[in-house]
């Protein structure tokens, strides 16, 4: 079965947008909590997620180094890959904020209960 490029970058920027969100969520945590409460429904969350998905799919297309870390997270267990993204972020702190930036409305969503 041959899976679509458009898909497997999709992927990628999802496994990438984990493992910074992860680290943004540790850092987070402290941070006071904003007056208005985002639109957490599934159409809210979606409207805001997937623009957020492509600008991370488009940036890791023009930045062929952040593209293979991400996509070198792809298919490996959790710890592995988050020591190896995190030592790729450290050394790359310009693009750990470009994409930190461009998923950051993500960090604002979550399932409504």
């Amino acid at each position: 079965m041959k899976i679509s490029r458009l898909a497997v970058q999709r992927r990628v920027a999802g496994i990438g947008a984990g493992c910074l969100l992860g680290g943004m969520a540790i850092a987070a945590l402290g941070a006071p909590q904003a007056g208005a409460t985002p639109d957490c429904g599934p159409e809210g969350v979606r409207a805001t997620v997937s623009p957020a998905t492509g600008s991370a799919c488009a940036y890791l297309a023009a930045h062929p180094d952040a593209n293979q870390a991400v996509g070198a997270a792809y298919n490996h267990p959790r710890p592995p890959v988050l020591i190896s993204l995190r030592n790729y972020v450290t050394q790359h702190p310009q693009e750990y904020g470009d994409l930190r930036d461009i998923l950051t409305p993500i960090g604002g969503t979550s399932p409504s209960s």
